[in-house]
Parts: C-alpha cells; sequence; structure tokens
C-alpha cells in the first residue's frame, strides 16, 4: 500500500502565504506521495520512461518543511511502503531516492534535484543513473554531492570490499558528473593508519555529507570521524581519514567502538545571500 497523501501548505505551518524563501530550512529526510505542485516543482523520467515529479513545501524554521513525490499514472500499490528518502542536499542540490512497484517490485530510482535549473531561473530534476558495470548493493551506498558552478554538479560514493589475501578493506571511488553524463570509476591513494584509527576507519558509518573546498567530499560519522575523499576528479584521489576525540561521556548508550552512527531525521538547509532565494548551502 502506498505511503499516505498528505497536502501540506506553506501557510498551514508558517501561519500566512511565503512571499519569500526562508534562508535555511529545516527538511524532512522523509519524503511524501502527493500530487501538489508549487513554484519548486520539476519532474523528469525513469530508464522505462515513467514521469516522476518532486515538490518542496518550505517552511520559516521551527516549522519543518517537506518534499514530495507524484508519479501520474501511478497509484496505490504502483509504489512501495518505502517512502521517499532524502539521502543528502549542499547548495542548489538535493539528491533523493524514490521506490516504485513497477516495472518490477521494489524498483529503486535515485535523482538530483536542483533548485536552479541549467538556466538558472526554473528547478528541474535530474534521473541519476547506475554505474555500467553495475556495482553490488549501489542502492545503499552513501552518496555526497558536490556542486561545480554552472548548474552542474558532481555525484560521489567510495565502493569498498573486504580483500582476504590482504586482510583489509579496498576502496573505489565513482563520481558522477553532470557534465559528461557518465560514471568514472578511480582507486584512490589510502592513508596511513594508525591500528585504532584503522578499527575506525572500518567502523565509519556516514550520518552527514559535506563540501571540503571546491573539489572534495567528506562524510561525518559523528561517533568517530570524518572520511574525505580529496581531489575527486584526479585520476588518483586520496583519502584522509579524521578521527574525533575519544568522548568521555557514553552518546545514546553507545561506546566509540559501536557499529552504527546517530541518524538524523531532518537535514538543515541554507541558501546563499548573493543568489537567487531557491538556493541552498
Amino acid at each position: 500500500m502506498a505511503p499516505p497523501a498528505v497536502a501540506v501548505r506553506p501557510f498551514a505551518l508558517t501561519g500566512s502565504p511565503r512571499s519569500v524563501h526562508p534562508d535555511w530550512v529545516l527538511l524532512n529526510k522523509t519524503g511524501r506521495i502527493s500530487d501538489d505542485r508549487y513554484e519548486t516543482t520539476a519532474g523528469c523520467r525513469t530508464p522505462e520512461g515513467q514521469a516522476v515529479e518532486v515538490s518542496f513545501c518550505l517552511a520559516d524554521p521551527p516549522g519543518v518543511s517537506h518534499f514530495s513525490v507524484h508519479c501520474p499514472g501511478l497509484e496505490g500499490d504502483d509504489y512501495s511502503d518505502t517512502p521517499p528518502l532524502l539521502i543528502c542536499a549542499e547548495g542548489a542540490f538535493v539528491v533523493f531516492c524514490v521506490t516504485l512497484n513497477v516495472p518490477e517490485w521494489g524498483s529503486v530510482h535515485h535523482f538530483v534535484y536542483s533548485a536552479r535549473g541549467p538556466s538558472g531561473n526554473r528547478p528541474s530534476l535530474h534521473l541519476l543513473p547506475e554505474p555500467d558495470p553495475e556495482v553490488p548493493a549501489f542502492q545503499t551506498q552513501q552518496f555526497g554531492i558536490l556542486p561545480c558552478g554552472g548548474g552542474h554538479f558532481a555525484v560521489a560514493f567510495l565502493d569498498r570490499n573486504w580483500i582476504d589475501r590482504r586482510d583489509c578493506w579496498e576502496y573505489h571511488a565513482y563520481v558522477f558528473s553532470s557534465t559528461t553524463r557518465a560514471w568514472s570509476r578511480t582507486k584512490p591513494s589510502m592513508p596511513r593508519l594508525s591500528d585504532s584509527d584503522k578499527e575506525l576507519l572500518d567502523r565509519h558509518y556516514s550520518c552527514k555529507q559535506i563540501t571540503v573546498g571546491a573539489s572534495s567530499l567528506g562524510w561525518v560519522d559523528l561517533l568517530c570521524g570524518v572520511l574525505v575523499l580529496c581531489n575527486l576528479f584526479d585520476k588518483r584521489p586520496v583519502i584522509k581519514y579524521i578521527p574525533f576525540p575519544a568522548s568521555r561521556v557514553p552518546l545514546g548508550g553507545r561506546c566509540r567502538g559501536h557499529r552504527r552512527g546517530t541518524s538524523m531525521r531532518c537535514l538543515i538547509l541554507r541558501r546563499s545571500h548573493q543568489v537567487c532565494p531557491d538556493r541552498f548551502q
């Protein structure tokens, strides 16, 4: 059965209709199924030709902003019980996924939303294709997005596989460029770490993605540290790991060595005062 479709209007959250967008918003990471349309609405199609539209309903903090997805022609069990999920956001861009039961049950599709389209005016929506050849567990990768100027972006993730003969993890960096509309695959240079930092890196679980300068991405584990992919457009990007100091206070009833990081239900999105109101950073 499809997730409930709940219409949420900006003025219902803020008390009056909005005339301008807020400087920053708290955005619920769980989306809704709804056919509401706003000035933020943008659409594209899946590889099978199914139309997908996304809309963002913005509210002044502390009100929570929401996003919703609509697929014209689909209804009921065509939608998965898994709601649309926001993965990461940076600048004018948001990465999210939608699970549909067409053409196959549990088909997961990833999209990149741009608050400013290629022309710098209307919002736009872009399907994020899977790498070719396919990457196992692509749908569960920890993605990061990097604004590249001119309305372009890059999406990246680190794929790791256990190598028995070396008794260690091997990493490959995958980067999708909106300019070339293609994925690239490289083998990053790994840092020399102490045994304790290596253990933290092996257990790293991202809670938040951040940009580091103009060409690097970081994945933050709030309990352990920051995993940084430096110069991701280079032929040999570099992985760096920045461990956090050990806490003397248990966090959430878990010790420092536990596997999972803290999860967040909302992301904070900010907009630049030097650009149009619908750009966030």
